[in-house]
């Protein structure tokens, strides 16, 4: 008995056909980025070379500024017009300096010697640098460059950002028993852009006797699905903005 001849498929039917055998098919793998860590030990952090060595680049310092959303989308708008501004001008931004601020670089040396001494750490084991720069180059999206000054490098996997607080606030802090998670994508941005798996979070004050300190696990799902898409998108929206101010303006 012979068996029925398959029927052949004509017109739309046959491109429907095709297409959903071709949807069937793998996708072909998209080549990864390649991704390059440069250190620079010799620049001064604060210094003008240092401030030129960032310009117009997206930093883990602001990388809490660039996710934000909502209430605070104020934030995120004014840190890309700054940017912006030292793309097109060509010199760092002028910024407002705060008590806090002021405080904190103030402090900052005696709160790393706090923290090593209490750790039992040396400059043979840490070290400070000045900026560390991480450069993406995409097949598709081209290159992409962001970078951090961390505080402290332990080790070869592990780091340190130290925070000054009022004394009253490190109380309530310590009472509430919460992490201090409005560093979360400074300290996770460190992790990403330096390669490293642990970052020291230290809260300090000089007059109190203790310092807080909030180990930080490096965390790749929030790096790949939240932090890395939102610096992208970021990084997007200034490109857009520069290409727009410059066109408007006849810029080159």
């Amino acid at each position: 008995m012979k068996r029925p001849a398959a029927k052949k498929v004509h017109g739309l039917a046959a491109l429907n056909a095709g297409v959903i055998e071709r949807a069937s098919r793998p996708a072909p793998a998209r080549a990864a980025p390649k991704e390059t860590v440069e250190v620079d030990e010799d620049v001064l952090q604060g210094s003008e070379d240092w401030l030129m060595l960032r310009l117009g680049m997206c930093t883990a310092s602001n990388f809490g500024a660039m996710l934000a959303v909502s209430d605070e989308a104020l934030t995120r708008k004014r840190h890309m017009y700054a940017l912006a501004a030292e793309i097109i001008g060509g010199a760092p931004a002028e910024k407002y300096v705060s008590e806090a601020m002021e405080r904190g670089k103030e402090m900052e040396p005696r709160a790393i010697a706090d923290f090593m001494f209490k750790h039992d750490l040396d400059w043979e084991s840490c070290k400070r640098v000045g900026f560390v720069k991480r450069t993406i180059v995409d097949p598709i999206f081209g290159e992409r460059v962001v970078g951090c000054s961390p505080d402290l490098l332990i080790g070869e996997h592990r780091c340190a950002e130290f925070k000054t607080m009022r004394p009253d606030l490190m109380i309530e802090l310590d009472r509430s028993g919460r992490v201090p998670t409005e560093h979360r994508a400074q300290c996770q941005g460190t992790l990403w852009v330096t390669g490293r798996q642990e970052c020291d979070l230290v809260i300090y004050h000089d007059l109190m006797p203790f310092a807080p300190r909030f180990v930080m696990k490096r965390d790749d799902v929030y790096i790949e699905k939240v932090l890395k898409p939102g610096v992208e998108a970021f990084q997007y929206e200034l490109a857009q903005l520069v290409a727009d101010t410059k066109k408007r303006w006849s810029l080159k």
